[in-house]
This record gives structure tokens, sequence and C-alpha cells, in this order.
């Protein structure tokens, strides 16, 4: 699969096993003021435990704030076992 990026971009990096801990990634984000980047995470990022309602309530408005103030992208790669799916996430 072939993502087409923004001319925008300038950086990448590779994040490993969050777990979750969106505020870790979004402080690091805020606290070195990275702009136009993706990351991609590659596995067990820490979704599907919490309600729908957490996600669409809380998490995503807040990756939502910093991805667009900081116009960066995050890549999701769905766990790193059995189920392996490509999933995108960006301001836009």
């Amino acid at each position: 699969m072939l993502i087409q990026l923004p001319d925008t971009i300038k950086d990448l990096y590779i994040v490993g096993d969050c777990h979750g801990s969106w505020n870790i990634v979004t402080y690091h984000i805020r606290q070195y003021k990275i702009k136009n980047s993706v990351f991609i995470f590659c596995g067990d990022v820490g979704i599907g435990f919490e309600s729908l309602k957490h996600y669409t309530d809380h998490v995503i408005p807040e990756l939502h704030k910093v991805l667009k103030k900081y116009n960066d992208i995050f890549i999701w790669i769905r766990g790193n076992h059995k189920y392996f799916k490509l999933i995108c996430f960006s301001h836009k």
C-alpha cells in the first residue's frame, strides 16, 4: 500500500508499543515543537480497551487538536501479534 503524504511533511518518527499513552506522545510533540512530521506507530497502540465513547469524547479530540496545531500525521498499525491493519489519522 502506498500512502501519499503532503509536501509539508519533513520528518518521520517510528514509535513502538505506546499502549495508549497518548499523553506522553502529545507531551513530546508540544515540548519539542515537532511539526510537519509523520509518526508511524508499530503495534500495540492501546486502542480497543476502552469504550468507543471514551475515544470519541477524549482521546480523538485531544489528538486532533495537537495534530492540527503542529501539522502532524499519525499512522497506526494495529497489533504486532496476529492482526495487521493500517489505520491512518490526520488533522484533516
